[in-house]
């Protein structure tokens, strides 16, 4: 019996020295794991704080591109006022120049991991910016526009459009030939004469599209000053071949009586008609009239058309240069074009008027967009543009790419 009471004696020793072990391993255990998630948090906030800088880095650098040195001079700048020093954020472009990349791998000494044998904790962020143009839409979006809604789109003659046609109003396409890739879409009635043409896609009683405003556009391209200011007078009493060069600007009621050649951008405030043998005017740059505009023969124009009213492209019409981006917009008014067989990059822009073109063969890459767009060149192919069209995009969007 005395032997037995001292096994039960031993045993429970042995036991209270276990549960003491015991103790002792759960809380190293416990106390790791708290550190763990001290050490861990800190990567976290650390991290979160390093891609708060980057992103803010990239996203002030991209409004700089595409001047690499300055992107990454500003990048930089703004990663350090977010709290993080620059000299180890890497710095990176893609995309011609149009996307600026940061990124950084950093490293935190542990505090309580060390416990385990954890002396340092990576982490790391990276991001991307992008610097895009941001078109105007709506209307840009379709190869023809018409935007009154109680007006008839009539496509005839012969067509074969890359693209979109949109109405407002109703859609009658009925050809001696036509194709459309895209679809041809009304707000009310779209009727397709089908025996003669082919379509991607129809649609109709879709939602009404409303113009864009496109003032910005003749700001954006005419100079905010001119270093040439003349009456209308000095012009109209010319009676040879006249050739306009830098930026020049001309008040009253214009007119040329015998071409004239323009290298650089003129305003004009007030009406100009130009007349003479073809081609009447050369347009080197960019025209703004605050009034109308009648060209009175053949016009080749390598730039921007721009008038408050009418724009007439009379006699010849309008001869484009094929490698030029060609923009004719009136704010207010309409816009009248005879053309030869030719090409034209660019678009056409009537909001609050009638677009009427008539000619031969035209191939274009572009839009004709008008309140209501009547008359189609006998022949007509167009197709997305191939060169950059600036005009049409109304600014630069800045965002987070990853």
């Amino acid at each position: 019996m005395k032997k037995l009471m001292n096994c039960l004696k031993r045993a429970k020793s042995n036991e209270q020295g276990a549960a003491v072990v015991i103790v002792a391993v759960s809380m190293t255990v416990l106390l790791a794991f708290a550190g763990a998630a001290v050490d861990f948090g800190m990567v976290y906030l650390n991290t979160s704080q390093l891609q708060t800088a980057l992103d803010a880095g990239v996203m002030a650098g991209a409004a700089r591109l595409p001047d690499t040195v300055l992107a990454e001079s500003t990048a930089k700048e703004y990663i350090e006022k977010n709290g993080v020093p620059a000299q180890d954020i890497q710095i990176s472009f893609g995309d011609n120049n149009s996307v600026i990349s940061a990124e950084s791998e950093k490293a935190m000494g542990a505090t309580f991991l060390k416990i385990i044998g954890i002396d340092v904790m990576p982490y790391a962020a990276a991001a991307s910016a992008q610097r895009a143009v941001e078109t105007l839409g709506g209307p840009f979006d379709y190869k023809i526009f018409s935007g009154d809604p109680d007006y008839t789109l009539t496509l005839g003659g012969n067509f074969n459009i890359a693209g979109s046609v949109h109405s407002n109003g109703s859609l009658n396409a009925n050809p001696a030939k036509g194709n459309i890739t895209g679809t041809a879409q009304a707000c009310k009635n779209v009727n397709i004469n089908t025996y003669t043409t082919t379509v991607g896609h129809t649609e109709a009683g879709v939602g009404k599209i409303n113009m864009v405003d496109f003032s910005n556009v003749v700001s954006e391209n005419m100079p905010g000053s001119y270093g040439i200011v003349w009456d209308a007078s000095y012009v109209n009493a010319q009676w040879t071949k006249q050739y306009w060069n830098g930026n020049i600007k001309i008040t009253g009621n214009t007119h040329v009586s015998n071409q004239v050649v323009i290298n650089g951008n003129v305003y004009i405030d007030g009406n100009l008609t130009i007349n003479g043998g073809a081609p009447v005017c050369v347009l080197n740059g960019n025209l703004y009239v605050n009034g109308t505009i009648e060209f009175n023969n053949t016009t080749v124009v390598n730039g921007c058309v721009f008038a408050k009213n009418n724009i007439y492209f009379k006699g010849g019409g309008l001869s484009l240069n094929t490698t030029s981006t060609v923009c004719v917009y009136s704010q207010q008014g309409s816009i009248d074009i005879s053309t030869a067989s030719s090409e034209v990059r660019g678009m056409i822009y009537a909001p609050n008027g009638t677009v009427q073109i008539a000619g031969g063969t035209t191939t274009f890459y572009g839009s004709i967009i008008g309140n209501r767009v009547s008359g189609i060149p006998a022949n007509l192919l167009m197709k997305d543009p191939d060169v950059t069209l600036p005009f049409i995009h109304s600014s630069y969007k800045i965002r987070l790419v990853r």
